[in-house]
């Protein structure tokens, strides 16, 4: 009988230093294209790895720093203002769920987030979980987690990025997620699965949608 201790799945996603060299695939990877389509032309291209926290924060900091990321420029009297084309809490939203909610019993397949001049694509593997629906999740359903004990974790580690838990506990965060991109915006998330995956778009503001806020 082998006595060694063993981590469980659960401890080796949030703790271990490469959880993937024991989970295949339990990482992110960003792509940045040049074009609205993925042409194979990258502008930059990133693989997060580490406990899953650790891959949440490094994602969110390459959202708030890179030089890559949508901004809209907006004259005003003081001159040109760059704003965000994305709202903070938002972004965290999606990529919390992304992490949250995939299937790590699919090994091979990891979280892989696109980023494009007019949105951002996040998309993980694994369906929505039991009879869950992209249309009941617009409604304000209720929300059935896959993965219960990693979102309890969620719920208890405050985000340096934006001040708030990666995860609330009332089920309002994707609702949020919609209503405050779509403000900036002008256009409605798209939640939709392919094949055993689920990816989320969010679009970027425009001039336009910027004025309407200013």
């Amino acid at each position: 009988i082998d006595d060694r201790l063993a981590p469980t799945n659960l401890g080796s996603l949030l703790f271990a230093e490469r959880p993937d060299r024991i989970l295949g695939g339990a990482v992110i990877d960003v792509a940045v294209y040049h074009h609205v389509v993925a042409d194979g032309e990258t502008a930059d291209a990133r693989t997060f790895s580490g406990p899953l926290p650790e891959q949440i924060l490094q994602v969110l900091r390459y959202f708030q720093t890179s030089p890559l990321i949508a901004t809209v420029a907006r004259k005003t009297s003081l001159g040109r203002v760059d704003l965000p084309s994305y709202v903070d809490t938002a972004l965290q939203e999606a990529a919390v769920n992304a992490v949250v909610h995939r299937d790590y019993e699919i090994t091979g397949a990891q979280i892989i987030i696109r980023l494009f001049p007019d949105r951002i694509e996040i998309q993980n593997p694994g369906g929505l979980h039991n009879t869950l629906t992209a249309e009941a999740l617009y409604a304000g359903c209720q929300p059935v987690r896959r993965n219960q004990h990693l979102a309890g974790f969620m719920r208890d580690f405050p985000s340096p990025i934006t001040g708030t838990s990666f995860m609330e506990s009332r089920g309002e965060g994707f609702l949020n997620l919609v209503r405050d991109s779509e403000a900036l915006s002008g256009k409605r998330p798209d939640l939709k699965t392919i094949a055993q995956s689920v990816k989320l778009t969010i679009y970027a503001a425009t001039v336009m949608n910027q004025d309407l806020h200013h």
